[in-house]
């Protein structure tokens, strides 16, 4: 066989060996087991650090601010609500009940937002200072003014004191059915609590707008949440226990009221 042919068959050997390096070796700077992960593309895993967040604004309005005393948690569960220690009473919806009330108030009981509280109550004092507002009459200076003072303004307290029971009985009407709540529910949702590894989370409440209204936000993981907390002044004491549904990647803001307190003692 002629010299040439073998020269053929060794450089068609060599090629060959070549191109089955090449298309056997793994990529440069990566070790064999690398290439073979790489090899088949899968879905990556999820991250273990990454959990699902919803953010939470939390934001408490009342009037009454001076020497305030708070504490605010959001529970994954309810929580055991005060018990009543005096019923509220309803305002007098009468003419006549409005017009004594006045004829006290107007005269011998003028009301000052420095006291601590007033000695008809707050409800009162929002109704009487509103309807004064609304009406534009000035309290009396002389004794032989009060009963004309009573008749002019009676019209427009009756409104403010309908609104202001119909608040505090609808109050009382969610107070009882919150009650019943917690002693049929609370101990499955401590159960699904566990279960989700939810846990309560203490609130600090900060004050903004000058002071006039206080504030948090955190991040917090998806589900049925309930903001509880006490807002203590002298002479008043606000407690809410307000249900939320925190959504994923969602923001919301929440703000704590008078109207919406589950209940409010004191000189209310």
């Amino acid at each position: 066989m002629p010299t040439y042919i073998y020269a053929l068959i060794a450089a068609f050997f060599t090629f060959a060996l070549t191109l089955d390096f090449t298309l056997c070796a793994p990529a440069w700077g990566q070790s064999t087991s690398e290439a073979d992960i790489n090899a088949t593309v899968e879905p990556p895993s999820e991250d273990p650090q990454h959990k699902a967040r919803g953010t939470l604004i939390i934001r408490l309005n009342v009037p009454h601010m001076a020497k305030r005393t708070d504490e605010f948690s959001i529970n994954p569960y309810t929580t055991k609500p005060p018990t009543i220690a005096i019923p509220i009473a309803m305002l007098p919806e009468s003419k006549a009940g409005i017009k004594q009330k006045l004829l006290s108030t107007g005269y011998g009981q003028r009301l000052s937002l420095t006291k601590p509280y007033p000695d008809s109550g707050w409800r009162w004092h929002y109704c009487y200072r509103r309807a004064r507002d609304k009406s534009g009459i000035g309290e009396p200076h002389m004794f032989f003014q009060m009963y004309r003072f009573a008749d002019d303004l009676t019209p427009y307290v009756l409104p403010e004191v309908k609104r202001s029971n119909k608040i505090e009985f609808q109050r009382m009407e969610r107070y009882k059915a919150f009650v019943t709540e917690y002693a049929d529910n609370h101990k499955d949702e401590e159960m699904e609590a566990l279960r989700l590894g939810h846990e309560p989370i203490k609130l600090n409440l900060v004050p903004v707008k000058r002071g006039t209204i206080l504030e948090t936000s955190l991040f917090i993981s998806p589900g049925d949440w309930w903001i509880t907390g006490s807002h203590k002044v002298p002479g008043l004491i606000y407690f809410w226990q307000l249900p939320v549904k925190v959504h994923d990647n969602e923001t919301q803001t929440v703000e704590l009221n008078e109207e919406n307190a589950l209940l409010v003692q004191g000189g209310w």
